[in-house]
């Protein structure tokens, strides 16, 4: 199956390393022009555009603080202004943290859902305008986590953030159908990024994981792209609304 984007602006977000950037990739390779944006890796981001425009490819990187949502304003209207919009978003850009349910402080629940879920509802809000008034169909893309499906301790306020993401995406499928804009989840299970290295650098809870994915082995960023680019591309014309779950079967 060929799949070609080109022709077509493809914004990740946390796209300078792990999951973002495998993503981010597979979409330069599969034609489109790509953006992402980063927090604090711009070496990684710089990287990521310097090997695109060696391979004469069309990339770029923007700095944002997806907590921030003038900050989030301010870039969509500079992407709409002077790059022409998006036509497919990768909601990929999130957080983790590990703290106890009796001792969460409110504000570390609210900087959880404003980063994993608010910013992700915003940046959807913003592309879908774009594109309703350009009159063009789009694709949104939600990297959310089975996370969103099972409770785990210490991990709450992230379950919830990620269990709303899902939803989120229903929301977004039934209610911009009719303009041709598509919206699915894309959930991982335990993949080996910078933001898991810690918890997987301890030998038990590595073959703890391990014992209980029947594929036998942790996921890597790789086994993320191939499906996300799918979603993007015009053989997923006539799915949405789909949580599509990449977790080398975790939750069986």
């Amino acid at each position: 199956m060929l799949i070609d984007l080109s022709g077509k602006t493809v914004l990740v977000t946390g796209g300078s390393s792990g999951i973002g950037r495998a993503i981010a990739k597979s979409m330069l390779d599969a034609g489109a022009r790509v953006f992402i944006t980063y927090l604090s890796q711009a070496n990684d981001a710089a990287g990521f555009v310097e090997d695109a425009r060696a391979r004469g490819r069309s990339a770029e990187a923007f700095a944002l603080d997806a907590g921030n949502t003038e900050a989030i304003r301010t870039l969509f209207a500079e992407l709409d202004q002077e790059k022409g919009g998006v036509d497919i978003l990768v909601n990929n850009a999130g957080i983790v943290s590990y703290v106890d349910f009796l001792t969460l402080e409110e504000s570390e629940w609210d900087r959880m859902l404003n980063v994993n879920l608010k910013a992700a509802m915003l940046c959807a809000q913003l592309t879908a305008q774009s594109l309703v008034r350009r009159g063009k169909g789009g694709r949104i893309i939600n990297i959310s986590s089975i996370s969103g499906r099972r409770a785990e301790p210490r991990r709450t306020h992230y379950c919830v953030s990620k269990a709303g993401m899902d939803m989120l995406t229903r929301g977004l499928a039934l209610e911009l159908a009719s303009y041709g804009i598509t919206a699915n989840s894309v959930a991982p299970g335990t993949i080996r990024t910078n933001m898991t290295e810690t918890a997987l650098s301890d030998p038990d809870r590595h073959d703890t994981i391990v014992s209980r994915t029947p594929m036998g082995r942790i996921g890597i960023p790789d086994d993320l792209a191939g499906i996300a680019t799918f979603l993007a591309s015009d053989h997923a014309a006539f799915i949405t609304g789909q949580v599509i779950h990449v977790d080398g079967g975790q939750l069986l």
